[in-house]
């Protein structure tokens, strides 16, 4: 038996990093989501870097 849950939306692993990119005018940052050096703050803030460019590049381009 698998120890991965299928959630509500159907999502085999809801902590993968591909549910956690932009979308629309929502973006995630975190350590826990970060890329490098998850956990540690230099990993939030390399996240909250990229969130806050994807936020802009979609709020520029309407």
């Amino acid at each position: 038996m698998s120890n991965v849950a299928i959630l509500g939306g159907g999502l085999a692993d809801p902590s993968a990093a591909q549910h956690w990119g932009p979308f629309g005018r929502i973006a995630c940052a975190g350590s826990d989501i970060a890329s490098a050096q998850q956990g540690w703050f230099e990993g939030a803030l390399a996240s909250a870097k990229r969130a806050v460019t994807a936020l802009a590049e979609t709020v520029l381009s309407t």
